[in-house]
């Protein structure tokens, strides 16, 4: 029976905390002792994490065959602004990319895992997981849907605002003669496919301001 591993099924994206607490067959729980249980498979998962960020930054070709068990992030997928199968063909090329992957942003501890890259992940490392990582929302994540991809718009315009040097949470103000902040980060991802169409990214902005990820300071 799995009832107590039930309230993983409900999360979208998984720390990897979460995810080696699923993976030890826990439910969310921040019990000291659960959590040093998972350490063995936390280090795991960071160290390939780690050698999927290093294998990007050494930049493949596009005839490279990504290795097995790579670990893609959320955040990984949204700096490039595409799916997993096209980061691992083409992921190396873009220079904002490259540039995301040497940033404190790229760390591990900032991660977060689709449930779907987690249950490939496990099986290609020959790993064994008591949580399926295929629950309700699990399945439907797995194919693309347009929640997903305005999540990665907004992760990339949040992105692009700290490349712009700003704090997402204290924006500046418009000031007469300086570009506008939103009018800059709108020019920076001018080029990124995620944001074709006249009002995506208008629509993405809003979000971000409605539920309070983006504020302007006086």
């Amino acid at each position: 029976m799995r009832e107590h591993l039930t309230p993983w099924d409900y999360v979208p994206e998984f720390t990897g905390q979460q995810a080696a607490l699923a993976i030890i067959g826990q439910p969310p729980s921040d019990d000291p002792e659960n959590l040093t249980r998972t350490l063995p498979v936390l280090e795991l998962m960071r160290r390939a994490y780690e050698g999927t960020r290093r294998w990007f930054a050494n930049a493949p070709g596009d005839a490279d065959t990504a290795p097995r068990g790579l670990l893609v992030s959320v955040e990984m997928q949204a700096a490039r602004g595409r799916t997993t199968e096209d980061l691992a063909a083409a992921g190396a090329g873009d220079v904002r990319f490259m540039t995301w992957l040497r940033t404190p942003m790229a760390d591990f501890d900032r991660q977060h895992f689709a449930p779907d890259v987690l249950a490939r992940w496990v099986q290609e490392v020959g790993a064994s997981s008591l949580y399926p990582f295929a629950g309700p929302l699990a399945q439907s994540i797995n194919t693309p849907k347009p929640m997903q991809r305005q999540r990665a718009q907004e992760l990339a315009i949040l992105e692009a605002i700290r490349q712009a040097g700003h704090d997402p949470l204290r924006l500046p103000m418009n000031k007469s003669g300086k570009p506008e902040i939103k009018a800059q980060v709108r020019k920076a991802l001018n080029d990124d496919p995620m944001f074709a169409g006249t009002t995506v990214f208008k629509k993405a902005w809003e979000r971000l301001s409605a539920s309070g990820d983006i504020a302007f300071t006086d």
